[in-house]
């Protein structure tokens, strides 16, 4: 799009006569305290042979026509002759317009331009992340005019860097291998769906040297592709990890703390599993906790050889979300008498590892950023309406079954956009546990804004 709006001279020294702008996959936000004005995050900016990122906010004129239709193929465009932008998604105090069409009249400012240089984004995690190692991806699926994108592609499409693929190939839910087709060896998305900081190993089978471990994933992708100073690594997990351990912490009650007990013992010291076996309840929330800080340390420890010492500058982790608070955790607890009360220890023992992560990675504040997804996620599950949401409760996705725990199962490869009810786009759940689309936009714009407050975009 060619703009040659007017600019406010402090705003910026960029002559917007001969700059382009794109943003066909960003969210626009308008400033309904001032009715006039409208702000494109995530904008891609080319001008003679540079390129960068930044945002605009826009005062604008008349708006010709709006539209809530939902259907088919949207992204932004200015038509030259007539003058008219029209956006293919705007927020406006929790409503989401489509298609919203009107007159650009000034640029009243110009943020965070920058040469790009982001060569690649690098991904390590779990499903939350997973870029389609089982042939989909942990969300409502797309169509081939619109195709599903986590927040991961969001922030990839952001920074203009190469499209996300898998570089791991699901052979079955427990299986996963390094992809032998020569056309995934240029992939960088190392993260699995069903991904741990450290998975329990089963019958004397260890999970830790598989895709399933983010420590595997870290050394795989080191091994891959050196970093180099431009590139961007992405980072998720434990969100599986601690749902392992609320599991286990609530089927105490049935087993004698026994799988619990396994669990922790794989981290823990073995005099501090026997204070949680000899103390009962209160040596399992104890040990929980303990058990939190050792998963942060893990990550941290495995991070500092096969990532910063391997040359990496910009790394983005995020740290956990408020399990409990999901679909998935709801179900397990419902008719508990205690729910309330584990719902309030799962969010403490979250706690323990979000601010164990911080700790350790304070001495690498250059180089890593650790973006407050806890935070986020209640302020999405708190006030929905506020973030284009409807309802922050009900999966979009239809139940098709039960799991082996009894718990409601969902069949998210099955699961697109276009065989679900109207309204679901405003749903925060795509099933009981991963976000849908729109709650992907809201990820990627959180860690978007975390990047350019440190000066990374």
């Amino acid at each position: 799009m060619k703009f040659g709006w007017n600019v406010r001279p402090w705003c910026s020294a960029v002559s917007l006569a001969s700059v382009t702008l794109t943003a066909a996959q960003a969210t626009a936000v308008w400033d309904t305290r001032q009715p006039d004005q409208i702000r494109l995050p995530s904008v891609t900016i080319r001008h003679q042979n540079n390129q960068g990122v930044l945002d605009v906010r826009l005062r604008m004129g008349p708006i010709k026509s709006w539209s809530l239709q939902t259907t088919g193929a949207r992204e932004n465009l200015y038509d030259p002759t007539t003058g008219l932008l029209t956006i293919a998604e705007v927020v406006a105090q929790g409503t989401t317009y489509y298609n919203v069409s009107l007159t650009p009249v000034e640029v009243l400012e110009l943020g965070g331009w920058r040469t790009t240089t982001t060569r690649k984004v690098k991904v390590v995690g779990d499903s939350l992340a997973d870029s389609g190692t089982f042939g989909f991806k942990l969300t409502v699926q797309g169509t081939p005019s619109a195709p599903a994108q986590i927040w991961t592609d969001r922030i990839a499409a952001a920074l203009s860097a190469p499209i996300l693929c898998p570089r791991y190939k699901g052979l079955s839910e427990e299986e996963a291998v390094l992809n032998p087709d020569p056309a995934s060896a240029g992939c960088t998305s190392f993260a699995v769906g069903g991904g741990r900081i450290h998975p329990m190993g089963i019958l004397n089978r260890s999970f830790s040297t598989t895709p399933f471990s983010l420590t595997q994933q870290m050394r795989d992708l080191a091994a891959a592709d050196a970093y180099a100073d431009n590139d961007l690594l992405l980072m998720v997990g434990g969100g599986n990890d601690a749902a392992d351990l609320l599991g286990a912490f609530v089927k105490a009650d049935s087993d004698q703390g026994l799988v619990f007990s396994l669990l922790i013992s794989e981290l823990l010291s073995n005099s501090e599993v026997l204070k949680a076996m000899t103390r009962g309840r209160d040596g399992r929330i104890e040990a929980g906790h303990l058990h939190m800080q050792a998963l942060a340390n893990r990550l941290v420890d495995h991070m500092k050889p096969d990532v910063l010492d391997k040359g990496a500058k910009r790394v983005v982790v995020l740290n956990m979300p408020d399990v409990s608070r999901t679909p998935r955790f709801a179900a397990l607890l419902a008719g508990r008498s205690d729910a309330a009360t584990v719902s309030t220890l799962t969010r403490a023992w979250v706690n323990s590892y979000n601010q164990q992560l911080q700790t350790r990675l304070a001495a690498d504040a250059d180089r890593v950023l650790v973006v407050d997804f806890f935070t986020a996620f209640n302020r999405w599950l708190d006030q929905p309406a506020a973030y284009g949401l409807s309802d922050a409760v009900t999966p979009a996705c239809p139940v098709v079954g039960t799991d082996s725990n009894g718990l409601p199962n969902y069949k998210l490869a099955a699961c697109s956009e276009t065989n679900l009810a109207a309204g679901w786009e405003g749903r925060v759940f795509a099933d009981g546990f991963h976000g849908t689309p729109r709650v992907n936009q809201l990820l990627a714009d959180e860690v978007l804004q975390a990047m350019r407050t440190k000066g990374w975009r």
